[in-house]
This record gives structure tokens, C-alpha cells and sequence, in this order.
């Protein structure tokens, strides 16, 4: 299984940064005009809207299509890697229950290794995001060691000066 995870990870994992742009525009065209329904259908852009948003998805489909039967592959081995790990595990417990094992320790053992299989191959599969984990963790407790501008022991509520809301421009 975790055999499973690193097939998935190399092959579907990640995408580059053109198509991930070219997702993030097709979401952005969709989500504004479902949004905004009334406006689009009262300026009759619907043509427009649609057109935008198939140009898009055609292209990113074009390029993504490409990848399709090694992405289906992968998929198609990954999944055999885990039957084929049960079909072993299941063959070598009914070895073991001839033998004289009793059926419900087989299966109780079956079962911890399966399990066991399946995290290591989620961890596996999340492992590539551990660098970003860490850099937001990193973020959150910054904000968390921060001293706050306003003292909330004092009852009185007193803060410090956080100016008087005027902006000023320079060199404009």
C-alpha cells in the first residue's frame, strides 16, 4: 500500500504551476458568474461568460489529456499493488487456519497489517506537504508569540498608540 501511495504521489501528484493557473481561471470565471447571475444574464453575456470558460477548460484539456493513459496506468497498478497485497494476506491466512490457527487471530492480524499499510501509505501520500505544514505552523505561532497592541489585563482598557488614521503619501 505504501507502494500504492508513491505510485499516486509520482504520477498524480503536484501538476505544474500552468495547468494549477489555468484551474485557479476557469474556477474564478465560474464562480464570478454564478455569483453574479442576475448581472450576467441582464447584460445577456452569457455567450461571452461561456466562451471564456470553455477556451480555458478546452485548453487545460488538451494539455491534461495528454497525461491521461500514464496517470490511468498508475492508477490501474496502484490499486493491483493493494489487491494483490489482500490476495497474498488472504492465502497465507488460510495456509496458517489449516495449520491450526484460529480464524478470528488470522483475521485480527490481517487486519493490523492492512490497517497499519493504509497509514503509512496516507502519511506517504501527504508527505510532499510536510514543508508547507511546517511553515505554517511557523506563521501561526509567530502570530501567537506576537505582543498584542492592547493590554486586555488592565481593566481599563488602555492601549498602546496605534496612530491617529491618517494616511500620508510620499513620492506618488
Amino acid at each position: 500500500m505504501v507502494a500504492m501511495a508513491a505510485v499516486f504521489k509520482a504520477t498524480m501528484g503536484g501538476g505544474d504551476a500552468d495547468a494549477a493557473a489555468k484551474y485557479s481561471v476557469s474556477g474564478e470565471i465560474a464562480s464570478e458568474a454564478i455569483l453574479n447571475i442576475r448581472t450576467v444574464r441582464a447584460l445577456m453575456a452569457e455567450g461571452q461568460v461561456t466562451k471564456g470558460f470553455n477556451a480555458v477548460v478546452n485548453e487545460l484539456a488538451a494539455k491534461e489529456g495528454r497525461g491521461a493513459p500514464r496517470k490511468g496506468f498508475a492508477f490501474g497498478f496502484g490499486n493491483a499493488i493493494m489487491f494483490m497485497v489482500y490476495i497474498l494476506g488472504f492465502g497465507y491466512g488460510a495456509v496458517l487456519a489449516d495449520e491450526g490457527l484460529a480464524p478470528n487471530k488470522m483475521y485480527q492480524a490481517l487486519m493490523c497489517i492492512m490497517m497499519g499499510a493504509m497509514g503509512a501509505s496516507f502519511a506517504v501520500a501527504f508527505s510532499g506537504d510536510t514543508s508547507k505544514a511546517k511553515l505554517a505552523a511557523y506563521d501561526v505561532f509567530a502570530i501567537i508569540d506576537r505582543a498584542s497592541k492592547i493590554d486586555a489585563v488592565v481593566p481599563t482598557g488602555d492601549h498602546t498608540s496605534l496612530g491617529d488614521g491618517s494616511i500620508q503619501f510620499s513620492d506618488v
